[in-house]
């Protein structure tokens, strides 16, 4: 019985913890844009930035078009393999040190 008690806890996390994660990192996670850079600050911490200029950009509208995800720069070997499949998932640690994009996710769209 007690080894089944971390498998009910990654299963909790993975049907609910995820979503608490995120939003969590959310609440915490600052872009800036410049003519320049995209930067993404999440928490104290964390500073992760890339150039924009002459870079492909890929945008993603949420279904209602009320969001928007919005990625720099190019997915590399992550895009190849899918490992950039975990972004914003909540299940970032699979994907971690793989070379990960600079992103702004969920953003409201301000329509401008």
């Amino acid at each position: 019985m007690l080894l089944g008690v971390p498998f009910v806890l990654i299963g909790l996390y993975f049907i609910f913890g995820r979503f608490i994660y995120k939003k969590r990192r959310k609440l915490r996670t600052t872009y800036g844009l410049t003519e320049r850079r995209a930067i993404v600050c999440t928490g104290d911490r964390s500073v992760s930035e890339t150039p924009v200029s002459g870079m492909p950009t890929k945008v993603d509208r949420s279904e209602g078009g009320r969001h928007v995800s919005v990625t720099f720069g190019y997915q590399g070997m992550a895009g190849l393999f899918g490992i950039g499949m975990y972004q914003n998932t909540g299940l970032d640690f699979f994907s971690r040190g793989l070379g990960q994009t600079v992103a702004f996710y969920d953003v409201e769209d301000t329509g401008g």
